[in-house]
């Protein structure tokens, strides 16, 4: 429940100044300004490269099977890249960032799984 809610939870916001990666474990803020490059490496990524040289795997784009039929990955580098053209010139009082991303529900089962298996560890089950 933990692993699927984490990745089912993965994916892209467009926000009006910057672009929001939210990854299983990590979520990264980039102000339009910032992003030199966008690209799909081919089987359904997606990779984000700041001016400053991060790369940034989106997970929500990470290889699917239906990506090669379907194109969503290359759809949704024509979509960021429309507005990165569009708010690159605009001043951005978003810094980057990257932090810790907190899943409550997936949290409250590792925990919940973590109490179970050493509880069942010392009964001796």
């Amino acid at each position: 429940m933990a692993l699927t809610q984490r990745v089912s939870g993965s994916r892209i916001t467009l926000r009006d100044d910057s672009l929001v990666v939210v990854n299983p474990l990590m979520t990264y803020t980039v102000p339009y300004t910032d992003i030199a490059r966008i690209g799909g490496g081919g089987g359904g990524t997606l990779n984000i490269v700041t001016r400053a040289g991060h790369e940034i795997h989106a997970t929500s784009f990470g290889g699917s099977l239906i990506d090669n039929f379907v194109g969503s990955a290359d759809r949704a580098v024509e979509r960021i890249e429309s507005r990165v053209r569009r708010n690159r010139s605009r001043a951005s009082s978003v810094p980057m960032s990257k932090k810790v991303r907190i899943s409550w529900i997936a949290d409250l089962c590792t925990l919940g799984a973590a109490v179970c298996g050493t509880a069942a560890g010392l009964i001796g089950v």
